[in-house]
């Protein structure tokens, strides 16, 4: 393993952040031309384009008036990315871009951008207190990890990747003030937790991780100054942002979802423990009795915050009636679990799981609190990874930070040359490898496996209609509401006038319910006709593959598939589209009674 070309601290961290840059170049490049056509890989990043759009025309950042008629829709999302999404499609107005095509390149661009910080504050943090060669292994790691990967890409508007840099930006104040305490850089650390619990609640293990990291730092080294700054910081910030983009008027004050009294409430318990912590620091408890103070008084506070905010022992979808996690919270992908397939469970557990047993065993060995919690951490997040593929991404970070600071003590990955047995130098090339290894296996149980979910992902895709097909036709009828799945609701509203009942969003339960409700009847489609009249619908729009409609009745018994087989329904007549495709939409036109 040798690494004599890159013996500068300068020269490792501009490595590291080319290997991030190769790794977006092959995903940039391949899905380049689809993003010029406005074409993107989810829902949500349509969503946001929408409201983006919405916004320059004078709506509120977050509501779309098209959703949810008559009312509208207010979206949980909050502030900060939309916001940063929105100044940077400035910057690509200056070069003579209109509005829509400047927004779609800000928003794909932000997330690339997001990439590269995040890869540049973890290779930084590790350069703090780590290794060079660990530096460029972590970076390594961070290019080739899928989950990371799957948010991190041009095709994707969404603030997954973006959430993530402050946490980031947290870490290496906290990591470095382990060698050289700051007191402008603990407030930092608690600005940066604070906003990335502002852009996404999701963000809140990550946010307790940092907490606790830097507890465990003044726990055992009471000379890296007191935590009342970083509570400061925290509360503060968090403060700010309820103040500035409180939750909107049909959400409930203490929202789960959206900064709120919840968040307040956890800010203030959180700045709390810190003080205990800073308390029993200078009063010369020996380690193991702080440790117990401390650990006590936090899990008093959870509890205490678990049973005064509404909803917080309810779960994700807990505040959801049933018939509508059935039918529509339970098909989500990004919320299924990892252990649905075996290239899942390879590509979102080996990481943090390697990583939170190599922290646990160096802290183990180095008598270090601080990287136990790291260890702790990222096996945190190989349980949240195997519950939600979409906790993945924060685990990848937390990982990350859990391998490089861990292998730096390897003997193997010190700055220093010397000489290593065969089997310290094999196993230093597996760890450096350990990304790379797991891509591999990933793509050998694909290939042997024609159930594949990522083929399977693939092939869905291919079959799925293509509403670019036929907007212009949809366009060329006057403005109306349009009665179709919710999934397909987003990219609908981005391309037409029209107007949708429900996107893919939980605030709006009513229109969730109707959509599902309609789609989803039975003959003869007594409910069906009601919500068209209820909703004052249109037109309906159905694809032929059928892909988007779940069910455990026969599939042609359903309105939805009823329609997809041509089939006739009184008061509901066919509209012939001409489409360049396979021809697999279908629209008809609702009379009202």
């Amino acid at each position: 393993m040798k690494f004599s070309l890159f013996r500068s601290r300068n020269g490792v961290f501009i490595l590291a952040i080319v290997f991030m840059a190769l790794a977006l170049f092959r995903s940039t490049y391949t899905q380049f031309s689809d993003v010029a056509a406005g074409q993107f890989s989810n829902p949500d990043s349509y969503y946001k384009l929408v409201l983006l759009e919405g916004y320059a025309q004078g709506e509120p950042i977050n509501f779309n008036p098209r959703d949810n008629v008559p009312n509208g829709n207010w979206i949980h999302w909050s502030l900060p990315h939309s916001w940063t999404v929105w100044q940077l499609h400035k910057v690509f107005a200056l070069f003579g871009l209109d509005t829509q095509s400047a927004l779609i390149w800000a928003g794909a661009s932000l997330t690339l951008l997001s990439m590269l910080l995040l890869t540049a504050l973890v290779a930084g943090t590790i350069l703090s207190i780590g290794t060079y060669k660990a530096t460029l292994a972590t970076a390594l790691l961070m290019a080739s990890n899928l989950p990371l990967a799957g948010y991190g890409q041009l095709q994707q508007i969404t603030h997954h990747i973006f959430m993530l840099v402050p946490i980031a930006g947290a870490a290496l104040c906290v990591i470095r003030s382990i060698q050289t305490p700051n007191i402008a850089r603990d407030f930092f650390a608690g600005l940066l937790a604070g906003l990335a619990l502002w852009i996404s609640p999701e963000t809140m293990p990550l946010v307790v991780i940092m907490v606790v990291l830097r507890m465990a730092i003044r726990l055992q080294f009471p000379e890296t100054g007191k935590l009342w700054l970083m509570a400061a910081g925290l509360t503060g910030m968090v403060l700010l942002a309820w103040l500035i983009d409180p939750p909107a008027p049909t959400f409930s004050a203490w929202s789960l979802d959206h900064i709120s009294l919840a968040w307040l409430l956890f800010v203030g318990l959180t700045a709390f423990v810190m003080l205990v912590a800073d308390y029993v620091t200078t009063h010369d408890m020996v380690l193991p009795k702080a440790f117990a103070w401390v650990a006590v008084t936090g899990l008093v506070v959870g509890a205490v915050w678990l049973l005064l905010t509404p909803g917080a022992t309810a779960g994700a979808s807990g505040l959801l009636p049933d018939e509508l996690k059935a039918v529509w919270w339970n098909q989500i992908q990004e919320l299924k679990p990892a252990s649905s397939s075996p290239e899942k469970m390879i590509a979102w557990l080996t990481t943090p799981i390697v990583a939170g047993l190599l922290a646990l065993y160096w802290a183990w060995r180095k008598r270090l609190l601080w990287l136990g919690v790291l260890g702790m951490g990222a096996l945190l997040y190989a349980l949240l990874g195997g519950l939600h593929v979409r906790m993945g991404a924060a685990g990848a970070l937390v990982s990350a930070l859990a391998f490089g600071l861990s292998i730096s003590y390897l003997p193997v990955f010190a700055n220093e040359e010397a000489r290593h047995s065969f089997k310290a130098q094999m196993g230093g090339v597996l760890l450096v490898l350990l990304g790379p290894l797991q891509l591999f296996a990933v793509i050998g149980v694909v290939l042997l496996n024609n159930d594949s979910d990522i083929l399977n992902a693939n092939k869905d895709k291919k079959n799925a209609c293509s509403i670019q097909d036929i907007a212009p036709q949809l366009n060329a009828l006057p403005a109306s509401v349009i009665l179709t799945t919710s999934s397909a609701a987003s990219e609908l509203l981005y391309r037409t006038h029209h107007k949708v009942i429900a996107g893919n969003y939980h605030h709006n339960v009513e229109g969730l319910l109707d959509v599902h409700r309609a789609l989803l009847d039975t003959e003869p489609w007594d409910t069906a006709k009601g919500v068209i009249e209820k909703r004052n619908v249109g037109y309906i729009l159905v694809c032929q593959s059928g892909n988007d409609v779940v069910t455990d009745k026969p599939r042609s018994a359903v309105f939805y598939n009823w329609l997809a087989g041509s089939n006739s329904i009184p008061d509901i007549s066919p509209i012939t589209l001409s489409q360049e495709s396979d021809g697999r939409w279908l629209l008809f036109k609702a009379t009202q009674q």
